[in-house]
């Protein structure tokens, strides 16, 4: 998700520029503003697996349980995570 908000919004940004430059013939424009760029991330992984979860990020290692998937999953497999980021039900949190 984090990788597409950023390919979407340098997407729209360059989109924003066509068509500036299209409507904006002789008119002097300002440089485009920088594009997004993603900083390295470490490799790492969380799997489901039944009723637990293993994961692996290089700071704790690979670790696995029931506490692993409610910190990583909650109890529906990261849906509320992902409604609540992308703010989909408006006001309403899950």
């Amino acid at each position: 998700m984090h990788m597409g908000y950023y390919a979407a919004t340098n997407i729209h940004q360059r989109m924003l520029l066509r068509r500036q430059a299209e409507t904006e013939e002789a008119v002097e424009q300002s440089p485009p503003p920088p594009l997004l760029e993603l900083d390295e991330i470490p490799p790492m992984i969380g799997l489901a697996v039944g009723k637990k979860a293993v994961a692996y990020w290089p700071q704790g290692g690979t670790t696995s349980g029931t506490d692993v998937m409610e910190s990583f999953f909650g109890d529906d497999l990261g849906f509320k995570i992902c409604w609540n980021h992308l703010q989909l039900g408006g006001d309403k949190v899950l």
